[in-house]
Order: C-alpha cells, then sequence, then structure tokens
C-alpha cells in the first residue's frame, strides 16, 4: 500500500526524467507565467491599446520554460 502511494508521487516525474521537488518548482514558475498571461489579457481586453504585445510574449516565454524541460507536446 505505501509503495502504490509513492508511485502515485513519483511515476510521473521519473518519467519525465525530473525530481519531484524540481517538476513541483517548474510547475509553480508555469502557473505564475499563466496568472501574469491571464492579468495582462484581462486588461488587455478592457483596454485594447494596453499590452498589445504582451499576452503572446508570455505565452512564448511559457513555451520556451516547457519545451527547455522536454515537454514537446
Amino acid at each position: 500500500m505505501t509503495e502504490q502511494i509513492k508511485n502515485l508521487f513519483t511515476e510521473h516525474t521519473t518519467e519525465v526524467g525530473e525530481s519531484y521537488f524540481y517538476h513541483m518548482f517548474m510547475n509553480v514558475l508555469v502557473l505564475i507565467g499563466l496568472v501574469g498571461t491571464f492579468v495582462t489579457v484581462l486588461i488587455h481586453a478592457i483596454l485594447p491599446f494596453a499590452f498589445v504585445n504582451t499576452s503572446r510574449d508570455c505565452v512564448k516565454d511559457i513555451l520556451v520554460i516547457l519545451n527547455r524541460n522536454g515537454d514537446e507536446r
């Protein structure tokens, strides 16, 4: 039973070649990027002249982080 629980936390991270904490750290970075993108897109929706290229640049930055870690999906 304990081994099954451990596998829940380590199976995916082992498949992608990352430690549990590194995987968590990288996902938090992506989350921060997504929240920032959300805020800029929301402001851009209300004020179309604001953040004209920022949303696209934020998405590109997030993709760089994902691709750097071997996630080509």
